[in-house]
């Protein structure tokens, strides 16, 4: 153990060794004093690791085979009943990319006023390094540009300098008085204003412990809430049981001919949603509630609670929990919250901070692809903009169908409205999920390409497509999807889903949310989560309860 510390604490080894070492040190410590120091070892390299001189794709790669490190930390920091050290840790080792990209677009209004120059030159390379980032592996196609040749090995080590620069500054920044915590991992202070419209329930899944870390306004510690019924390998069991049932519905695109095949499936779903979401409500949901005294209530003024998982748990529906069997006493999670996801606690802060920019609503772009080349059919996308018209009253509403809804013409107007609703098809890639895109009608509007952009009065994002939430299996830590690209890229809140919808269905949920949304003088966006609560319910009031795959899929993501 003693070379493990010893390789891991050596200023001059690489950091690569001198991670594996100190896991190595954490994991074979003695007790839970000498662990939680590997740990902290391992955190303080980890930016090091998956470092931004490398691309995102590379990054991800350095994530993905390192396994749910933040999680096997935090459960040893619970163990030893350090909670706000778990929920740090927490913080630290998931959606590592984004936070890095993040870092790259904090507003620096304090420095500036006293620093001018030095806030100016960050700028300068935050935004080289980002656009470095995405660069991916497209730059082999490039060839001659302004009678100049970029290889790949050039473009690599000027984002290396790039990188190093940015790291240069940093410190410079945080040697001055007063600038000493500039861009740092925040502490528990920081991070509790994440909880300050309600709950935010951290659930930590390991093989050795499960766990609900909780945040609540007026509360300075974490509240430590043990899932003694629920286990990693419970986790992965109904992860495994809901995508057989998905697989047998095929529902990875929204597509009007599945409902024949969903008409076909629906005794297996009947069976085997209700399992899987009574799991979720007994074992998690249940005991959380009941520790946060939140009972169930015929009101809509229900609260509202955010949920934040990890590893497996991430692809499950915890919006949905509940005993739905008619032969026993019912039980709904709708009936006591409105539940909203973040992938992190910082994404829900930045979030917040973002909606407090945005003085007044620049209109709603609302696109619909019903008929995209290469793909099937979306007649009643055609729906949803006449339920969006109807609903809106004066406020501007800018369409783009058809050949119109392309790329370019998507972008532009995404940089000049401040809510999007996007109707149309998407794809998730599994094998390099930031080419996740929407499939637009002159081709696909990728996630790295969205991440390069910065729409200035960006605030509400609707995602009537499918897996526009569901993320990639390899990097569960990473939310690695659309609806999280489009919250790092401003959107304060995000309505997506995590399969595909029923083309009969959506008009349905957007004819809702949008008269909710609409209903005041001026529209605010941080009632998408209300919104959706009852757009949902109205849905279900329709398609039945036991319809869950058509009303399950819709979820809230931010503020």
């Amino acid at each position: 153990i003693s070379h493990f510390q010893s390789a891991a604490i050596c200023s001059v080894g690489p950091p690569s060794i001198r991670f594996r070492a100190a896991l190595k040190w954490a994991r074979s410590a003695l007790t839970f004093f000498h662990s939680l120091q590997g740990y902290r070892v391992v955190f303080d390299l980890l930016p090091q690791i998956a470092w931004m001189g490398q691309t995102i794709l590379a990054r991800h790669g350095e994530l993905a085979s390192m396994g749910n490190i933040a999680s096997e930390a935090a459960a040893a920091a619970i163990s030893a009943d350090q909670y706000d050290t778990a929920l740090e840790w927490l913080e630290q080792g998931r959606s590592v990319v984004w936070n890095q990209l993040l870092q790259l677009r904090t507003p620096v209004d304090v420095l500036h006023k006293e620093h001018p120059t030095l806030a100016n030159d960050l700028l300068c390379v935050s935004t080289a390094l980002e656009h470095a980032s995405s660069r991916g592996e497209s730059i082999q196609n490039l060839s001659t540009q302004s009678n100049q040749h970029i290889s790949m090995e050039e473009e690599a080590q000027h984002h290396r300098r790039l990188a190093e620069e940015w790291e240069r500054l940093v410190a410079k920044i945080r040697d001055i008085p007063g600038f000493g915590d500039f861009l740092q991992a925040k502490k528990l202070a920081q991070l509790s204003s994440a909880a300050n419209a309600g709950p935010v329930v951290v659930v930590n899944i390991h093989k050795s412990r499960c766990d609900a870390l909780v945040l609540m306004a007026g509360l300075d510690d974490v509240m430590h809430i043990p899932l003694d019924e629920f286990s990693y390998e419970d986790a992965q069991t109904l992860h495994q049981s809901l995508n057989q049932l998905l697989q047998a519905a095929q529902v990875r695109a929204r597509d009007t001919r599945l409902e024949l095949r969903r008409i076909q499936v629906h005794a297996t779903a009947d069976v085997g949603f209700p399992s899987i979401l009574s799991k979720l409500w007994s074992s998690i949901v249940e005991p959380v509630l009941n520790c946060l005294a939140i009972t169930a209530s015929s009101t809509e003024n229900l609260p509202r609670i955010w949920w934040c998982a990890t590893g497996p748990l991430t692809f499950l529906p915890i919006h949905a929990a509940g005993v739905y069997n008619d032969s026993v006493v019912r039980y709904d999670i709708s009936d006591h919250v409105i539940s909203s996801y973040t992938p992190t606690l910082n994404a829900l802060i930045n979030a917040g901070e973002y909606h407090g920019t945005h003085q007044t609503f620049q209109g709603l772009l609302a696109v619909s692809q019903p008929n995209t080349p290469g793909y099937s059919e979306l007649p009643n996308t055609t729906e949803e903009l006449l339920q969006i018209q109807k609903r809106s009253c004066d406020f501007t509403v800018h369409e783009l169908k058809g050949p119109a809804a392309s790329i370019e013409n998507v972008v532009n107007g995404m940089n000049t409205h401040s809510w999007a609703h996007l109707a149309c098809h998407a794809v998730q890639d599994l094998i390099e999920p930031t080419k996740s895109a929407l499939c637009l009608y002159d081709g696909h509007l990728e996630l790295s390409t969205i991440i390069t952009k910065s729409f200035p009065h960006a605030d509400f994002a609707f995602l009537s497509a499918c897996q526009t939430a569901t993320g990639d299996e390899k990097l569960s830590e990473e939310a690695v999807h659309l609806a999280a690209g489009l919250m790092l890229v401003g959107y304060s809140g995000v309505i997506a889903t995590i399969w595909s919808i029923m083309d009969k269905d959506a008009p349905i949920i957007a004819d809702h949310v949008y008269s909710e949304l609409f209903s005041d003088a001026e529209p605010d966006s941080t009632k998408a989560a209300l919104a959706l609560h009852c757009a949902v319910k109205a849905l279900r009031q329709q398609v039945g309860d036991s319809a869950f795959l058509s009303w399950v899929p819709f979820i809230h993501v931010g503020v």
